[in-house]
């Protein structure tokens, strides 16, 4: 109730004020018993300083009312009934008011009657009219609260959008489709259908069992068989560049008495070795099968020695020719041809490799230069013997040769091997890593890392990065957007561009700044990390127009890869890389060089020796160096590991300053001759 008293007053208190500074001539009837002493009260504000005129009559009652009136803009305390300012109690019911004439009624017919309007909280009078405005746009606010139309096409298939500028935009929903038709994804091995999934439809391409589109899709997994894609079916065949191939040792079973044959797992590639059987010479050549007896010729078949009589009765020994240079022919009359053999004589460098023509030292080559024996010093004995002190190389030793194969590729010893001819990259070598890093130089004028580096602000550029250089090519205008919104005078070739007609230039938008709409090519790249194709034997770079993959030399898949066309060499892929070497060797076994911390291969004849998965092998103490002065570097022969300790012969030894420290505050701490010092 106090409330509503309160805001009654307040409400009458600003009529008042309304009243007053309007000025209006307002008469108060005089109350009934006072009718015949005042005709009217006249209060006009038009005087001086609110003068009121009273008429001459006015008794002093009449005279105090109105000088509460003229009192000025204050509200007084008390608005009860019968107070000094004579209006009315407004909390009173309608029907407690007395009908006295004194009483002034403010009622919004009294007001209106008095030429004040009403201001009911009913009735405003807005300043202006608002006038929509629609001209050029069709959807989107009118200006006024309304709007000027929405963008809906009735097409379940597009996203209806009202863009900044008025216009509606109906983009294609990717993957939404009408008919069965919509979804043809060319793949022979889909099935394609449209099917509702709500309010619009859906594409879906469900793969067919068993059905291929490259030879890729039918890997097998079996390493003797060659899996091709024949008429979208996955077909597999044995491999024809692997006759020998193998997967276990039974595989590999020749039926031979002097030979066991087992399976390679490592190559899947057969391998013999001669058997000791007693009683019976196995061998390779006939070199090997001795015959005490000048009248038998010794002959190696079936890798077992079989000695066959010498030809009939002979004149001389023209007549006994065995066509064998190992073995002096000669006739002797009545007995027939004797062939007997020349100590040392050999017919090929695997005899020399051969008891008994063998010298039992690993590290010469054995060669046979017209048909004696010659063990010369090799190149290399070892992989240690090919050491060409650097980090970006394996060093191995095959048939006594070395051979430096890199790697990996970026790999690095110094900032120069890693220029890539680019103004705009800071090339470095990690000497942690051994890997080139390239940095954008973003300080230099032109220089980019992405196409907002180049943004000019000119809507009629291309703003491009390519090779790290921007491009801001004029596009001009001349294009006109067709709803999708592509544009066939925007087509720049490229296909891994978005060809786009935006506010009338032409735009091509490469991988990553294109809407998923545009659909571009997998093939599309901004690095080469995407371009990796998962096979080591390429080098996958990307370009403007997509991925490159450029074979990498000397590097394989297959034995047959690394065929060099001389048919006295064993050709090999071991690790990757391409083996040739005159037949050394045919089983890991016999490359056996004791040493814990190699893994033995027989490589294309040769014998390849590796250095094991753990670096920290070793089996003397010089292989464990690490370069540190400061540490006393030993071998632990029994777990086959290096230990680096403190040396206890260097107590104060330091690298760097940073090694060295005492702890007081006082001292400058410094590293002289790998001693510290403090002083």
């Amino acid at each position: 109730m106090f409330y509503t008293r309160a805001a009654r007053a307040v409400a009458v208190f600003f009529i008042i004020m309304s009243l007053w500074s309007c000025r209006p001539v307002l008469t108060f009837p005089p109350a009934a018993e006072d009718a015949s002493r005042v005709e009217a009260r006249t209060i006009d504000t038009a005087g001086e300083a609110g003068r009121v005129e009273t008429p001459p009559d006015a008794k002093a009652d009449d005279l105090a009312r109105i000088d509460a009136w003229d009192s000025g803009p204050e509200l007084p305390q008390d608005l009860g009934v019968g107070d000094e300012t004579g209006l009315p109690d407004l909390d009173a019911e309608a029907s407690d008011q007395p009908d006295e004439v004194g009483y002034v009624d403010l009622d919004a017919e009294y007001l209106e009657s008095n030429g004040v309007p009403d201001i009911g909280p009913d009735e405003t009078t807005p300043d202006e009219v608002c006038s929509p405005d629609c001209s050029g746009k069709q959807c989107g606010s009118d200006g006024c609260g309304g709007t000027c139309g929405d963008c809906v096409d009735e097409d379940p298939c597009t996203e209806d959008k009202c863009q900044w500028n008025g216009q509606c935009q109906y983009q294609p929903i990717s993957g939404c489709c009408y008919t069965d038709g919509d979804c043809v994804d060319d793949d022979a091995c889909t099935v394609d259908y449209c099917e509702p999934t709500g309010v619009a439809s859906e594409c879906f391409n469900i793969a067919i069992p068993g059905c291929c589109n490259y030879d890729s899709q039918c890997q097998a997994e079996d390493p003797c068989m060659v899996d091709k894609c024949e008429e979208h079916q996955c077909v597999h065949e044995p491999d024809p560049a692997k006759p020998d191939c193998c997967k276990q040792d039974g595989d590999c079973a020749d039926g031979l008495v002097c030979t066991v044959a087992y399976c390679q797992l490592a190559t899947n590639s057969c391998a013999i070795s001669l058997a000791e059987i007693e009683g019976l010479q196995c061998c390779w050549t006939a070199v090997q099968c001795l015959s005490q007896d000048p009248f038998l010729i010794p002959v190696c078949l079936d890798n077992e020695c079989e000695f066959v009589p010498s030809y009939g009765d002979c004149e001389a020994a023209a007549g006994c020719d065995d066509t064998n240079p190992c073995t002096v022919d000669d006739c002797v009359p009545g007995v027939g041809c004797s062939h007997t053999p020349i100590p040392g004589c050999c017919l090929s460098d695997f005899d020399c490799t051969l008891e008994p023509l063998a010298d039992g030292n690993p590290c010469t080559e054995d060669l046979c230069v017209d048909h004696v024996c010659q063990h010369s010093s090799a190149e290399c004995c070892t992989n240690a013997d090919c050491d060409d002190c650097n980090i970006c190389t394996i060093d191995v030793c095959i048939n006594y040769q070395c051979k430096h194969v890199k790697e990996f590729a970026g790999c690095c010893n110094l900032d120069a091997q890693c220029d890539d001819d680019n103004d705009c990259t800071l090339d470095e070598c990690n000497v942690d890593t051994n890997v080139c890093e390239y940095q954008v130089d973003l300080a230099k004028d032109g220089c980019c890392a992405s196409a907002s580096d180049c943004y000019d602000g000119d809507m009629c550029t291309l703003d491009q990065c390519v090779n790290y250089h921007c491009s801001n090519d004029c596009i001009g205008g001349g294009c006109v957007a067709e709803p999708t919104p592509f544009n066939p005078i925007c087509d720049d070739d490229n296909p891994c561009t978005c060809d786009m007609c935006i506010y009338g230039c032409c735009r091509n938008l490469g991988f990553g700044e294109a809407p998923p709409s545009c659909d571009l090519p997998e093939s599309c790249c901004t690095e080469d990390e995407q371009c990796d194709d998962n096979d080591v034997c390429t080098l996958d770079t990307c370009v403007p127009d997509g991925c490159e993959h450029e074979p990498v030399d000397g590097c394989c898949h297959l034995d047959v890869e690394c065929d060099d066309g001389d048919p006295e060499t064993a050709d090999q892929c071991f690790l990757d890389q391409c083996y040739n070497g005159v037949p050394g060797c045919l089983v890991d076994e016999e490359c056996d060089d004791a040493d814990p911390c190699t893994s033995d291969h027989c490589v294309a004849g040769g014998c390849l020796l590796l250095p094991v998965e753990d670096e920290n092998c070793c089996t003397t103490d010089a292989e464990c160096d690490d370069g540190d002065y400061c540490t006393l570097d030993t071998c632990n022969v029994g777990a086959l590991a290096c230990d680096h300790g403190p040396d206890p012969a260097k107590p104060d030894c330091c690298n760097g300053v940073a090694d060295c420290g005492d702890g007081d505050l006082c001292t400058e701490d410094l590293c002289v001759d790998h001693v510290c010092v403090y002083q």
